[in-house]
């Protein structure tokens, strides 16, 4: 095989990879009537980064930008805000076993900046269950709004997901992130969101 043939396969295969992802949603809690983040500012707390060695790096600075981007499109402000930037993040330690992850001091912590950004809506992002089946990666997030005011979660969604990686885990990082990013704006459309 020539070295033009091998390039031509691996271009190949690697554009392949990404109609392998998937990602679907199911709402947990649906949003009440006439609720709309339209000209709204949103401060978005992600723990993905928790997962980022399965994700790849690249690919969570790609859902970020993306949800900034297409959010926009719609008339929300977004901060995002990844754990492990955060104050509390920068001290946690990841083990072996079981973790607790301090999502509630996170925010809390975050108090001045989120009110200083003039937040509405609080959303977390959660990686709730990664499972690696040889190249397959399968995970389930979790998707939560708050409306900042009262405290009350608004609405919630959970996205499962699937993606196959060959050769490193951050393969294909734009087209993975925009499938979970499209997916994720088409559940808060249906919701009424926007």
């Amino acid at each position: 095989m020539t070295y033009i043939s091998r390039r031509l396969l691996i271009t190949a295969a690697a554009a392949s990879l990404a109609g392998c992802a998937t990602n679907s949603f199911r709402t947990m809690k649906p949003a009440a009537a006439g609720l709309s983040l339209k000209n709204t500012k949103v401060y978005a707390y992600s723990f993905l980064d928790l997962r980022d060695h399965e994700f790849g790096a690249s690919m969570l600075g790609e859902i970020d930008r993306q949800l900034v981007e297409v959010l926009g499109q719609s008339g929300v402000t977004l901060k995002v805000l990844r754990f492990r930037e955060s104050d509390i993040g920068r001290s946690f330690t990841m083990t072996s076993g079981g973790m607790y992850v301090p999502v509630r001091q996170t925010v809390e912590s975050n108090a001045g900046p989120e009110k200083a950004f003039g937040t509405t809506y609080r959303l977390t992002i959660f990686p709730q269950k990664i499972t690696l089946t040889g190249a397959w990666k399968h995970y389930e997030i979790r998707w939560d709004l708050f409306d900042v005011r009262t405290g009350q979660m608004v609405w919630s969604s959970l996205s499962e997901g699937k993606h196959l990686t060959l050769w490193k885990n951050d393969e294909q990082p734009q087209e993975r992130a925009k499938t979970i990013v499209d997916s994720a704006v088409a559940e808060m459309k249906q919701s009424g969101l926007f």
